[in-house]
């Protein structure tokens, strides 16, 4: 009967609190000890939260719903004071400096115990982990340039960083944001003469650190390495990163607009809803080259810079470290693709894949007159 009653206040509780709380369904466990969250009352205000406040927690060390107070469902509600091996936790730090929609942050891995802290509106503020304090002042300040709204809803501003592997010697990093074209800016030929209005442009640009500090970026030593213009103010990729080949990988959304109108994540001479690898290394004259490894290097009529397509939207990817011990798989990609309605994806980049978009979304076929054109759907 227990076992029973169990898994009815479960299922009622995840039914219950997932439909009024819909804004909430993605916090999760660990969180530190101490670390405040009130979750019905912080985070919405309902008529059914008081359905949530009698299965939950006060304890602000557990983050509702993985811990209820039922004793059929839990019987030890003991505070955790230490992690298992290998577990995040997350921990506030200093709250004094008041972000504004921080969306990325990375270090550059060379001793130096600094986090950079890149904000939506286009700033990158430096927090060191070792004094525990924030830098004075930015380390690059975008907001002239980074084009924004300060709402939750606009995709668009300053995206990423990607510190170039050989950061504690050269200085040399790369930023991802997005501007406003120009009133009498040309468009390149591939898309002239196409219905929509590319008021938007993503902007990939290499930088370097300041002679005299190293705490600030020479704020005229921007490089224009790619230049993206956009049909709608959404689905602009976001992502720049180094792989374990010491390339540069981007990764660009469709474009914007339900349903990839410009139909550009299947056309292999634009750039939209792609992956993209290119060498920024090899000669110094150019703001690139192109790997001759790459996937479509010989391939008329496409671009060399391609990596993989099909892409919707790769908002954020990752790469793993490998296995503990054996270093198995070390170096992999894996990326979250943002779906049009019922699929997402997380894909494991291999080069010159078709991940589908927008013939497919995820393994279902989306668009019947292109889906079974495209080749076998992926499987995991």
């Amino acid at each position: 009967m227990n076992r029973q009653l169990s898994h009815l206040i479960a299922i009622l509780t995840v039914m219950i609190c997932a439909y009024c709380h819909p804004q909430c369904l993605d916090f999760r466990a660990p969180f530190q000890p101490a670390s405040p969250l009130g979750f019905c009352s912080e985070y919405a205000d309902y008529a059914c939260c008081e359905f949530c406040n009698r299965v939950s927690l006060s304890d602000a060390n557990y983050c509702y719903p993985d811990l209820k107070t039922n004793p059929v469902l839990s019987g030890e509600t003991a505070a955790q004071t230490s992690a298992a091996p290998g577990c995040l936790c997350l921990q506030k730090i200093n709250p004094r400096l008041k972000l504004a929609m921080p969306l990325w942050a990375g270090s550059p891995n060379d001793g130096s115990g600094r986090l950079f802290v890149m904000e939506q509106i286009g700033r990158i503020r430096i927090y060191n982990t070792r004094t525990q304090r924030w830098n004075f002042g930015c380390f690059l300040d975008l907001t002239l340039k980074a084009r924004v709204l300060p709402v939750p809803t606009d995709e668009r501003g300053a995206m990423s960083i990607a510190f170039h592997p050989n950061f504690a010697n050269n200085g040399r990093f790369f930023v991802f944001y997005t501007a406003a074209r120009g009133l009498f800016e040309p468009l390149p030929e591939e898309l002239e003469g196409r219905p929509f209005f590319f008021e938007d442009k993503v902007i990939i640009s290499e930088w370097r650190v300041s002679k005299l500090n190293p705490d600030v970026a020479d704020i005229f030593s921007e490089r224009k390495l790619i230049t993206l213009y956009q049909p709608y103010l959404n689905h602009n990729g976001g992502l720049i990163m180094f792989g374990e080949d010491g390339y540069l990988y981007a990764f660009f959304g469709d474009g914007g607009g339900a349903g990839d109108p410009m139909k550009s994540s299947q056309d292999k001479t634009l750039l939209h809803g792609k992956v993209i690898r290119i060498d920024v290394d090899s000669d110094r004259s150019k703001p690139y080259t192109i790997p001759d490894d790459n996937p479509f290097v010989n391939e008329t009529d496409t671009r060399p810079e391609i990596y993989a397509l099909g892409m919707r939207n790769p908002w954020r990817c990752g790469m793993d470290r490998g296995a503990r011990g054996t270093g198995n798989n070390r170096g992999r990609i894996l990326c979250g693709d943002v779906g049009q309605y019922g699929q997402e994806e997380i894909d494991l980049l291999k080069p010159g894949v078709n991940y589908g978009w927008s013939a497919r979304e995820g393994f279902q076929c989306y668009d019947q007159a292109t889906c079974g054109n495209i080749g076998n759907s992926m499987s995991c």
